[in-house]
């Protein structure tokens, strides 16, 4: 399962399009539409921060949601070391 890190997530939601990896960023995410993908729980919240910051909370809480629900989106937790 491919794990998307928090600079894929950060350029596609926030449409970064001047970055010069943009394009590359959209044509790898079209790639992997409907294969399931793994995001840390570290990245999701980094990235609800980054939209809150910059969007809003709202929205921030929708993105938040929006994975948690999703069927594409697997959440990684870190494993604990007691466990």
């Amino acid at each position: 399962m491919p794990v998307i890190g928090p600079d894929v997530l950060a350029m596609h939601h926030l449409s970064l399009m001047s970055d010069k990896r943009f394009e590359d960023n959209e044509a790898f995410l079209r790639k992997l539409r409907g294969v399931t993908k793994g995001v840390t729980i570290f990245g999701l919240l980094g990235q609800a921060g980054i939209v809150a910051s910059r969007i809003g909370d709202k929205s921030a809480r929708e993105l938040y949601i929006s994975y948690l629900k999703s069927r594409e989106h697997v959440i990684l937790f870190p494993e604990y070391q007691g466990s």
